[in-house]
C-alpha cells in the first residue's frame, strides 16, 4: 500500500465509497465476534469442525446485518 492509500479517508467496501472508520470499526466488531465463539466452543470442547464452521457462520452473520445497515446510509 503506497501513502496515497494509507492517508485516503474511505474505502471502497462491496463496490461502495465508505468511510474507513467505519470499516475498521466493523472489521474490529467481527474479529472480537468470531474470537468469542471460538472461545467458548473450545472451552466446552466442540470438535475442530464445529469451531471452524460456527465461526464462519458467526463473521457471515455479522457481515451480512452489517451490509443491511450501511445500505441505509448508502441511499
Amino acid at each position: 500500500m503506497d501513502n496515497k492509500q494509507l492517508s485516503r479517508k474511505t474505502v471502497i467496501v462491496d463496490g461502495k465509497e465508505i468511510d474507513k472508520e467505519i470499516v475498521h470499526h466493523c472489521m474490529n466488531t467481527v474479529e472480537q465476534a468470531v474470537l468469542d465463539v471460538v472461545t467458548h466452543l473450545v472451552k466446552n470442547d466442540a470438535e475442530k469442525e464445529d469451531v471452524i464452521n460456527a465461526a464462519k457462520t458467526t463473521a457471515e452473520a455479522i457481515v451480512v446485518g452489517m451490509s443491511f445497515t450501511l445500505s441505509f446510509f448508502r441511499q
